[in-house]
């Protein structure tokens, strides 16, 4: 697998956020969202290939309890097989995997019930070149978010279409995101108060604290 860096930081998305967490990102994606806070990570020949036993070995001296594995996209195709199992010889850690959702969640097979899953639902200003998998919602539980990137009023009103027409097809925690934390953050949360919508609110807590340059 090509590794980009494993670092210790605090989770700051999904169901784990503000917990101690290491950090495995891999080298990869098939898509290029513009506020994307990770182009360093989309060649991957300009990172080491690693073994996932190796993987396990750097991931165990950190002793944190929580690991997430991001990306990049950490589902392409090539890295399936190596991601099994690393996911196999990191468990019984609390396992996370961040996806853009484009990907089949199923192709983890086994293990995909040692993981939780934090899933990105492309809106349109993300330009996604590649649609989001709608048969992924089946196979999300209520441990995994399915998390909506909200950049503007049209993206809120793309997403609040999504998850009431989502309600009731999927398990999944729906979060409402703000692209940016300053500036549409305080009107985004009064939007899914106001919509009434069966969403959570959730912040990038990492860029709270460490500000927009830290990508996790």
């Amino acid at each position: 697998m090509r590794i980009v860096e494993i670092f210790d930081s605090i989770q700051g998305e999904g169901r784990y956020t503000g917990y101690p967490t290491t950090f495995v990102r891999l080298a990869g994606c098939n898509l290029r969202c513009p506020w994307c806070d990770t182009k360093y990570a989309y060649d991957v020949d300009k990172f080491p290939d690693i073994s996932p036993q190796k993987i396990a070995e750097k991931v165990k001296k950190y002793k944190q309890h929580n690991v997430a594995i991001t990306g990049g996209e950490p589902l392409l195709k090539e890295n399936i097989e190596e991601l099994k199992d690393l996911v196999r010889r990191l468990y019984p850690y609390t396992i996370s995997i961040f996806t853009n959702g484009t990907m089949d969640v199923s192709n983890l097979g086994e293990v995909r019930d040692q993981v939780s899953l934090v899933v990105d639902y492309k809106l349109k200003s993300a330009k996604p070149i590649v649609p989001f998998l709608k048969t992924n919602l089946i196979g999300l539980r209520f441990i995994d978010d399915l998390k909506f990137v909200v950049a503007s009023m049209a993206d809120f009103y793309e997403a609040e279409r999504a998850i009431k027409r989502m309600y009731g097809h999927t398990m999944a925690t729906f979060t409402m995101t703000p692209a940016y934390n300053k500036g549409f953050d305080i009107v985004l949360a009064e939007k899914i108060v106001q919509h009434r919508l069966p969403a959570v609110y959730r912040r990038q807590l990492h860029k709270d604290i460490w500000g927009e340059k830290r990508g996790v």
